[in-house]
């Protein structure tokens, strides 16, 4: 099975009424102009969900890439991670939203 056919077998998750595409792409780790050129590959491989976070320093690249993909926005899911610092900015969240954090064992 080709790469595109996989990501389409896999289908998607409800969540919260929005449609999460059940395969995604992340980017931690991932340096600038380096995630750039990985997540055009990607949404032109058929992925539709790509993970980040602000303190991965390269949502500018991911955005580069969504933009030269041609793509619309209602296209791409896009998934991010907030501190706790910036959660308390955003309150309260869009309906399509969801946040969660990675626990520092404190």
């Amino acid at each position: 099975m080709r790469w595109p056919e996989l990501l389409a077998a896999q289908g998607s998750k409800d969540v919260g009424g929005v449609k999460l595409p059940a395969v995604g792409f992340g980017t931690y780790n991932t340096k600038q102009g380096i995630a750039m050129q990985a997540v055009e590959i990607a949404l032109s491989q058929g992925v539709r969900h790509i993970d980040t976070a602000a303190a991965y320093g390269n949502e500018q690249d991911i955005g580069k890439a969504w933009r030269s993909s041609g793509l619309s926005r209602s296209e791409i899911f896009l998934s991010s991670k907030l501190d706790r610092q910036q959660l308390g900015k955003v309150v309260p969240l869009p309906p399509s939203v969801f946040a969660h954090w990675q626990s520092r064992g404190k």
